[in-house]
């Protein structure tokens, strides 16, 4: 019996693990304009072509789909259509960090991420729109 709670218990673990929020700068290749967005992903890293959900997209609160962010020494926060929120609380100076350093932490309602650098890589692209993560958060 408790084994079977134990691996009960790891696969929620591995399953809650794999959920990521992406902190990202994209920009419209039609014009060339750049903004900041938060993307969330249950299952883990995208493929780099693998368009988020719409109700796994969100602006940054106070900016808007059409202005771009500085993510370093301060909260930001974005709402999902789902309901959900995310804020973020990247550290001031964590552009300068290596890809996959410590860059600060997140929360929404269910629990607390942390976050890392990542290397500006290409969440996906398409619809006229092309998406880096500047950090991720797990």
């Amino acid at each position: 019996m408790l084994y079977k709670s134990l691996l009960s218990l790891s696969c929620l673990v591995f399953s809650v693990a794999a959920e990521q929020v992406f902190l990202s700068n994209c920009q419209y290749t039609s014009n060339g304009q750049l903004h900041s967005a938060f993307f969330y992903y249950a299952d883990g890293d995208p493929s780099g072509t693998e368009f988020p959900a719409a109700n796994n997209q969100a602006c940054v609160e106070g900016f808007g789909c059409a202005d771009v962010v500085t993510w370093e020494g301060t909260v930001r926060s974005g709402n999902f259509p789902s309901g959900d929120r995310f804020t973020s609380n990247i550290n001031a100076g964590a552009q300068n960090l290596a890809t996959g350093q410590y860059a600060g932490q997140g929360e929404n309602r269910e629990r607390f991420f942390n976050c890392y650098k990542d290397n500006n890589r290409q969440l996906f692209g398409g619809d006229g729109n092309i998406c880096r993560s500047v950090y991720y958060c797990l």
